[in-house]
């Protein structure tokens, strides 16, 4: 089924479905679900929940077409990608009734084997099932309410529902967690997703699976470790999802707008109103970066060995999700303390060290980076000559300095020093990173700096929070 995503007059952004001539909109699922909003801030939110409706809730596009009284027109449906997802011949109420009865039947499954055991991990296999049983429960009382008693099929709907939530899942709470709810964190909601099959699901991945599924598949790769035993399909799917969201934010200072098309093994960020893809990111079955590429205007602009592409593009992308492999080289770089720095465009003709692990003779391996022709106008990644020019890096990536907290620390900058303003533009160069900053009145201080400067990246600090916290004009 096609995802069809629109921008409001309002600058917020949308999703909707077409199924049998109706279309099903993010408004009308909104009132079925928990996870779904009526409209979302950035274009990439509302794809990320649409995939997730397909994913795992194909159950609500059937209850949200009945719910949907009017006639939309045959126009609508031009386009529409039939097959992909499919709905039995059995009534609608059985349908839903049914979904939520074997979900039931995999929480109760996992917490009656969680609880013969005592180790940390059935411990966080309660946990997370609580977790999941709520977010069920929440979305069947979300339905009850909702759905209207106005025909024979929703009052079996109603019926049906409650019966399962009184019966079923009622004494799941009674029984394990003391009658109470779990206490979920409303990020942890939304990505929760109640229909797994198995492994756990999203209750796992939320405590650490996430994570894991991307350094487990990383150390396997780069071991070369072969296991029949293959990632959990969920896991990977949300791995995507994460991909997806890290991809999107460092490359969101040159465009606006985007998001990520997901298939099972490549990330196309696309521009909102505009199907040509500017990027093509590939992932490996142990979900390592292989290739990211240029497409469409980003290749126009910007061929794949021009510094500005690695600059703009590559640069932050291999240090957002923390990984790539060149499979030439058979060289892997990675990180698990989640820091992988890469050098900067230099001014002029400069190699550096490249720092990774070589997958074949299963040790560390050293590689060059480097920056040629005039000015430099291209980069390349070769074998080692132990010819490197030291690092210069960035102290912060750019995705760090987005709307964070700075103090200017160049002390020749008499009326700036120790004043703290936030950080409105990046502006990435080749040599660095300079940004816009809007400094604030500080009511202790003789200095009148509410006004936006420009500086370069060794002449702020970026503030922790406890720092800020220690700041009585931010409180």
């Amino acid at each position: 089924m096609r995802i069809n995503l629109y921008k409001q007059n309002d600058g917020q952004f949308g999703f909707f479905f077409v199924d049998n001539k109706k279309i099903i909109s993010c408004t009308d699922l909104s009132k079925l679900t928990s996870f779904v909003e009526t409209s979302y801030k950035s274009i990439r939110q509302a794809s990320r929940d649409a995939r997730r409706v397909v994913r795992y809730h194909d159950y609500l596009l059937k209850l949200a077409d009945y719910m949907t009284e009017e006639d939309n027109s045959e126009d609508a449906a031009i386009g529409m990608e039939s097959g992909a997802v499919g709905f039995s011949e059995e009534g609608a109420e059985t349908m839903i009734v049914d979904s939520f009865i074997k979900i039931y039947r995999d929480i109760n499954q996992r917490i009656k084997g969680a609880e013969s055991q005592i180790n940390d991990t059935e411990r966080d296999e309660m946990e997370n099932s609580h977790k999941v049983a709520t977010i069920v429960t929440n979305e069947i009382e979300t339905i009850c309410e909702n759905l209207k008693p106005d025909t024979e099929d929703n009052r079996k709907i109603i019926e049906g529902l409650k019966e399962v939530h009184d019966k079923l899942f009622l004494p799941i709470f009674k029984k394990y967690f003391g009658g109470k709810k779990a206490e979920i964190n409303p990020q942890v909601m939304q990505m929760l997703s109640p229909q797994k099959d198995q492994g756990g699901g999203l209750g796992g991945g939320l405590g650490g699976g996430l994570a894991n599924v991307n350094f487990t598949g990383i150390y396997r790769f780069a071991n070369n470790i072969v296991s029949e035993i293959e990632l959990d399909d969920d896991l990977k799917d949300e791995m995507m999802e994460t991909y997806s969201e890290r991809i999107c934010n460092a490359v969101e200072p040159y465009h606006k707008d985007i998001y990520c098309k997901i298939e099972p093994s490549k990330l196309e960020v696309v521009e909102a109103g505009n199907d040509e893809p500017i990027l093509s990111i590939h992932v490996n079955d142990d979900m390592v970066i292989t290739n990211i590429m240029p497409k469409g205007k980003v290749a126009r602009l910007y061929p794949f060995y021009s510094v500005e592409f690695y600059q703009k593009y590559w640069k932050p992308i291999v240090e957002a999700t923390h990984n790539f492999y060149i499979q030439d080289e058979d060289f892997i770089m990675f990180a698990n303390d989640n820091n992988l720095s890469l050098p900067d465009t230099p001014k002029d003709n400069k190699r550096y060290d490249l720092q990774g692990w070589d997958t074949k003779k299963l040790q560390p391996k050293t590689l060059d980076i480097s920056f040629r022709g005039k000015n430099p106008t291209m980069w390349l990644i070769s074998e080692h000559s132990g010819k490197a020019t030291p690092k210069e890096v960035s102290k912060y990536t750019e995705q760090d300095y987005l709307n964070a907290i700075v103090q200017c620390v160049d002390k020749k900058l008499t009326s700036l020093y120790g004043e703290v303003g936030e950080v409105l533009q990046v502006i990435p160069l080749t040599d660095g990173i300079e940004v816009d900053i809007k400094f604030i009145d500080n009511p202790k201080s003789k200095k009148n700096t509410n006004e936006v400067i420009r500086l370069s990246e060794n002449q702020i600090e970026i503030l922790n929070d406890i720092q800020i916290e220690s700041l009585s004009f931010f409180k």
